[in-house]
């Protein structure tokens, strides 16, 4: 699948600001640093309770330096890896990270612990200075931009080696070749890696975003459908989802495939924690059993990987069997749930209610029939779907996770249709 991401302004807007300014290294790089800013602070990921010395084992790596030598600064971890977004303070020194902490500045206590980050935060700034990282830009030594065919090998594709260039002519090349394919072939030919926008290349018109099939195609879209929440900024649920300390209210909370007690540790686990003590029932869904779960799960179910569907189609036939769905919601703020409450111009046959019970394909979703597939036993998902519908209040997780699989979008769309 791939998205069509263009920008705004007109194509002859943005020709008209090339020919009046054009496209320079100097005002190339001027953009590329503004985009850099926070690719480079999201890298910059670590902290710990108390100040720390930066051992990379690289001989790349900065020198130590006392506090009085550097500037301590705020910057947010990198929150694709974990919900937790922790603050964290690094010190600057030439430019040069050569500490990183936690943001320390209020005193630590129950009811507001400072958000310390976790090991991994800490081990991303290996990767900013480790020994692997390119320092310096390269290209093919046998190609050439312009894309003159006469001067295109197809034979060195893939085989040929590296050779280090300056940055000057690597930004030469980059603004050349950008301004000579847009102009020849609009900003529909610039492919940018990933789903988000780019600022230079949207400064330049636009360009089109690739969209994979696991965590976006089969996540970030579907959901966006699902919920008619189109921001795709709120990739992992920031605004779809309450405050986290709101979770301490839940009665229930289910967690499928989703396990920040494992995955992001820190604060998000404290919070877990705290429900659970305030008499929280916690149930994980995960074909892993590890000590997270064992530390705040009251039950935990195996399940097959990639069979969140079923699991969850099945427990919508139990609700739907005994009448535990909340119908005067389902008909007032959704769409296709039953065939009176179909989309204009779609069959009413394609209804979920129907689909569930095998009306008109014979197949009832049974728990039974889910459990050929899931793995779970069918009196475990009729006790988990009599608890998710009648527990209140509920907090039910998931994440892109469970849908890197065949036809994963099918768990979001059940997720979010039993949810």
């Amino acid at each position: 699948m791939e998205e069509k991401n263009i920008s705004c302004a007109s194509h002859e807007a943005v020709a008209a600001s090339q020919q009046k300014h054009g496209l320079t290294r100097r005002s190339f790089l001027k953009w590329a640093g503004v985009a850099a800013t926070v690719p480079t602070l999201g890298q910059l990921v670590a902290c710990a309770p108390q100040a720390k010395m930066a051992d990379t084992g690289s001989d790349d790596a900065p020198a130590p330096a006392l506090e009085d030598e550097g500037e301590w600064k705020p910057y947010r971890c990198f929150r694709l890896n974990c919900s937790a977004s922790c603050i964290n303070y690094a010190l600057v020194k030439d430019g040069q990270v050569v500490r990183v902490k936690t943001d320390d500045r209020n005193p630590d206590s129950e009811d507001m612990p400072q958000q310390r980050g976790c090991l991994r935060g800490q081990a991303k700034m290996n990767h900013v200075y480790g020994p692997d990282r390119l320092k310096y830009p390269m290209k093919r030594k046998n190609w050439e931009p312009g894309g003159d065919p006469a001067k295109i090998n197809g034979e060195l594709r893939g085989k040929d080696e590296w050779v280090r260039i300056s940055w000057d002519e690597a930004l030469d090349i980059i603004a050349d070749e950008l301004t000579r394919i847009i102009g020849a072939y609009g900003n529909e030919a610039v492919i940018r890696a990933g789903l988000y926008p780019n600022p230079v290349l949207t400064a330049l018109g636009g360009s089109q975003g690739g969209c994979g099939g696991n965590s976006q195609g089969g996540w970030v879209y579907p959901s966006s459908m699902m919920t008619g929440y189109q921001n795709l900024a709120g990739y992992y649920g920031a605004y779809l989802y309450n405050d986290r300390l709101d979770i301490l209210n839940a009665k229930l909370i289910v967690l499928d495939g989703n396990n920040p007690s494992w995955s992001a540790l820190g604060y998000p686990n404290k919070v877990l924690l705290d429900a659970k003590r305030r008499g929280a029932k916690i149930v994980g869904i995960n074909p892993f059993y590890n000590s997270g779960l064992g530390a705040i799960a009251d039950e935990w179910i195996p399940i097959r990987p990639a069979t969140d569907a079923a699991l969850f189609i099945g427990c919508a036939y139990h609700m739907i069997e005994n009448d535990l769905q909340d119908q005067a919601f389902l008909d007032t703020y959704t769409v296709g749930f039953d065939a009176d409450h179909m989309s204009e111009g779609a069959d009413p046959k394609d209804n979920f209610k129907d689909y569930v019970l095998g009306t008109y394909d014979g197949v009832p979703k049974t728990p039974e029939w889910a459990s050929e597939i899931c793995g779970v036993e069918p009196e475990v998902i009729r006790s988990l779907a009599t608890d998710m519908a009648t527990i209140k209040p509920a907090a039910i997780f998931s994440c892109s996770a469970v849908t890197r699989g065949f036809r994963g979008e099918q768990a979001a769309q059940a997720f979010f249709t039993v949810g």
